[in-house]
């Protein structure tokens, strides 16, 4: 996400990785339980979080 992108923009990008996360975290779920799965499961959940600081410190970042 650039500077020079605007409040809608942003928000239509925030949208839009909030979304590609959820069906993300939906397909893992699918998966047979085991090793792979708990696996996936931990990286997304890794990968939701970093998303989220990210997020936070661009709205901090802003006030």
């Amino acid at each position: 996400m650039s500077d020079g992108l605007q409040k809608g923009d942003d928000a239509a990008t925030i949208e839009e990785l909030l979304q590609l996360l959820i069906s993300i975290l939906s397909s893992a779920r699918r998966l047979p339980r085991g090793p792979e799965s708990d696996a996936a499961l931990r990286q997304i959940g890794e990968l939701q979080k970093g998303v989220g600081v990210v997020l936070l410190k661009r709205f901090y970042d802003k006030a």
